[in-house]
């Protein structure tokens, strides 16, 4: 298991930051100031005994004394504090020095080291630590000459436990005013530290709300003129420039999911269209094929029709010559009455012939107009199926705009279908009523037949009137047989119209099959948006629910 780490607040690492260097330096001075002054006090010591010593030894010079008269040195002792001696001839005459058992070392020896110095060299002699009767002093040696010649010395000492006492309470004094010193940095460093914390825990708290999608702003320290108030100042501005961010996220984002929404049902109810779009161009297509076949059919009546008119052409033209060998019969004499009856005959048959081929010829064109009427019906179906792919096409919009110039062309083959329908049909009309009149004209000549074999059968006289008749039946003949012409005529632009039909037809079928195929294709499209538009949905969706992190 990993140990967790141990955590120093801010507040303890400034101070620990600003107050440790002092404290170093702080016992670093100290330390060499304890030092320096232990030196200055020890040396001050000795130059202090050795200028009692002095004193004493021009003081104790003019005193006549006898040896184990201690009174000058005790006196001495009790106003300087420090030990005195006299040495005479190396030896201690007389002294303020008390051993431990409580008596003096008089007549004692000096150290050897201090009567080569003295004594000998006649120097001053130091030293921070001498032993004098078992103790360690700081001591001053000075030679005083005899008018004799010899050399006495004088001698001033001090423990040295009571010099280093001193030294050692004065130490302490310093010590003491250092950590008093110390305590009062610490204060300060602790007063600013916290006035710094007091900052920083301000900015902290503005971030912890804004890690936790608040934000709120510091209320306090901005007026700070330091760079402290600077990043309370920078912080509060990041916190409105990160409020008025994510305000325009989540409104962004909601207008994304309403969008998306939106284009997802747009994009089903496109789908839905798209398929019943689909399926009325397939009924389009399927009608489409149905009418060419109807037209195929109409072509294949028309050509019968043809025929027909060509057996009234040859009927009529037989008739011709037959009313031309009539009239030239009837000019010759009367003797050809019979053969004028064998003809009349003749003529009424070929008159009841006609008859029959016209009456065939009209139930041709009523077939034609019937199939008119289905070519009718299909080109409105196919205007109404257009009309409505153009409504569905606007409704899709931009998406529908190619479908539409499909829609556009099917309106406009319906359109030429219907024309077309209604050229055949007023041609039919034309052949009906040319039908008609030839009916009636063949009735006449009918009645003219019969006419004559009644004119034959009673009197030659009325050979004139027969003649006058077969005058007429020539100029119906020639009228029968324009009509004739005027239906063979008809009958080749007939054909030719449904040609042209039968071709709009195809052509009608083929656009219907591609629009069917556009349309398949708009459909996968449509499809495809939708599947897009729900990605975008969810998108807006999990972008919402990370931005409702933010307060």
């Amino acid at each position: 298991m990993k140990k967790e780490k141990l955590r120093f607040g801010i507040e303890f690492q400034l101070i620990l930051q600003a107050f440790l260097p002092v404290l170093i330096v702080g016992l670093a001075i100290l330390i060499t100031m304890s030092v320096y002054m232990k030196n200055i006090l020890e040396d001050r010591a000795v130059s202090t005994l050795l200028g009692c010593c002095y004193l004493y030894s021009d003081y104790a010079d003019t005193i006549e004394s006898e040896e184990g008269d201690n009174q000058v040195e005790d006196w001495l002792k009790s106003q300087t504090g420090f030990d005195y001696t006299w040495f005479v001839d190396g030896k201690r005459y007389s002294t303020s020095v008390v051993k431990d058992d409580g008596s003096r070392p008089i007549g004692t020896s000096a150290a050897d080291e201090v009567i080569d110095a003295v004594m000998n060299k006649k120097q001053v002699f130091t030293s921070k630590s001498m032993d004098v009767a078992g103790k360690k002093y700081f001591v001053a040696y000075v030679p005083k000459p005899q008018a004799d010649g010899s050399i006495d010395m004088a001698f001033a000492g001090e423990p040295r436990e009571e010099v280093e006492s001193a030294i050692t309470s004065a130490i302490m004094k310093v010590v003491v005013v250092f950590v008093i010193l110390t305590l009062i940095s610490l204060v300060v460093v602790y007063i600013v530290a916290k006035r710094l914390t007091a900052v920083v825990e301000e900015n902290l708290n503005s971030i912890e709300h804004l890690s936790h999608g608040e934000f709120i702003k510091a209320e306090r320290f901005t007026d700070r003129n330091d760079e402290l108030g600077d990043m309370i100042r920078d912080t509060n501005d990041l916190i409105d420039k990160l409020s008025e961010i994510v305000g325009d996220i989540k409104d962004g984002s909601a207008q994304v999911e309403s969008s998306s929404s939106t284009l997802a049902d747009a994009a089903s109810q496109m789908s839905l269209t798209t398929d019943g779009v689909s399926t009325a161009v397939n009924e389009m297509a399927n009608g489409a094929t149905q009418q060419a076949q109807d037209i195929q059919s109409a072509t294949e009546n028309v050509g019968s029709m043809g025929e027909s008119i060509a057996s009234v052409t040859d009927s009529a033209g037989n008739l011709s010559k037959t009313v031309d060998s009539m009239n030239q019969t009837s000019k010759e004499s009367a003797a050809a009455l019979e053969t004028l009856v064998k003809a009349s005959d003749e003529m009424a048959e070929s008159v009841q012939a006609i008859a029959e081929k016209i009456q065939a010829t009209r139930s041709a064109v009523d077939e034609i107009n019937s199939k008119v009427d289905a070519i009718n019906n299909i080109a409105a179906q196919t205007n109404l199926l257009s009309l409505n792919a153009s409504i569905e096409a606007a409704r899709a919009g931009e998406a529908g705009r190619g479908f539409a110039v499909v829609a556009d062309e099917i309106r406009q083959l319906a359109d030429d279908s219907a024309n077309s329908a209604k050229e055949i049909r007023e041609t039919m009309e034309k052949l009906i009523t040319d039908s008609g009149a030839a009916v009636e004209e063949a009735a006449i000549v009918e009645e003219s037949v019969k006419n004559q074999k009644e004119i034959m059968e009673k009197t030659t006289i009325a050979i004139d009137d027969l003649l006058k008749g077969i005058t007429t039946t020539v100029q119906e003949v020639q009228g029968i047989s324009n009509y004739a012409q005027a239906c063979d005529a008809s009958k080749a632009g007939v054909i030719d119209a449904m040609s042209g039909l039968s071709a709009v037809s195809e052509q009608n079928a083929a656009s219907s099959q591609e629009t069917s195929a556009s349309v398949q294709e708009l459909n996968a499209t449509v499809i495809t948006l939708a599947e897009s538009a729900e990605d975008l949905k969810t998108i807006a969706e999990r972008l919402n629910k990370d931005i409702s992190f933010f307060k």
